[in-house]
């Protein structure tokens, strides 16, 4: 979600990863201090129609009903949940119940 945000929002200049050990996360920061654009990202960034359909799962929607709201065909939505659960690195319904949890 970091590329996708990055990517549309001009505003966000880099990406530190959880993984990005100390001295990376500071030569980052070190960097655009000085002006630097950083344009490496990692992994992969939705698209436009991924994070928008996303958005209606997490917020509730069955395919069914995102279908009918997008005027797609529902195998298209299917299709579409698919790719993003690949990009996502899993279900969409088990990673948005393990960030609400970590968030309260």
């Amino acid at each position: 979600l970091a590329n996708y945000w990055r990517k549309h929002n001009s505003a966000i200049s880099a990406v530190i990863y959880n993984d990005d050990g100390l001295d990376v996360a500071n030569e980052k920061i070190r960097q655009l201090f000085i002006g630097r654009y950083l344009s490496f990202t990692r992994g992969n960034t939705l698209t436009q129609m991924e994070f928008t359909i996303m958005g209606y799962m997490v917020s509730g929607y069955n395919p069914y009903q995102i279908a009918e709201v997008l005027d797609m065909d529902i195998r298209s939505i299917c299709a579409y949940k698919q790719r993003i659960e690949k990009r996502m690195g899993g279900k969409i319904n088990e990673l948005f119940i393990r960030s609400h949890s970590v968030q309260h």
